[in-house]
């Protein structure tokens, strides 16, 4: 009785102490501006590798990710506007990044 225990305690830690990966292989989700409308040709990476997209003209993307540690950061640019960014997992596709417009002249209008 108590070898069988042994054995299932044994076994139970191993089980506990492997890793779990995800089964979901990518990101998704939509880039606006502040006033909430989507922003298309915006780059799209996992930070610190050199998997990207480029938006839709409907602001939304999708990024396949491999081997990616979870959670993994998102950044977005375009051209014009300040660089954003967010934490994401594996499998999320409500991602949603909102690009700032950068003005370069002290009284735009």
């Amino acid at each position: 009785m108590f070898r069988a225990a042994g054995c299932f305690a044994i076994a139970l830690a191993a089980c506990l102490a492997t890793p779990v990966f995800s089964t979901d292989t990518f990101v998704e989700g939509v880039v606006l501006d502040p006033d909430g409308r989507p922003i298309g040709g915006a780059t799209i990476r996992i930070q610190a590798t050199l998997n990207e997209q480029t938006t839709g003209t409907d602001g939304r993307f999708r990024l396949e990710i491999a081997d990616s540690p979870s959670p993994f950061r998102v950044t977005v640019w375009k051209d014009g506007y300040y660089v954003s960014g967010t934490d994401a997992r594996p499998g999320q596709s409500d991602r949603r990044l909102t690009l700032g417009p950068h003005v370069d002249s002290d009284h735009p209008g």
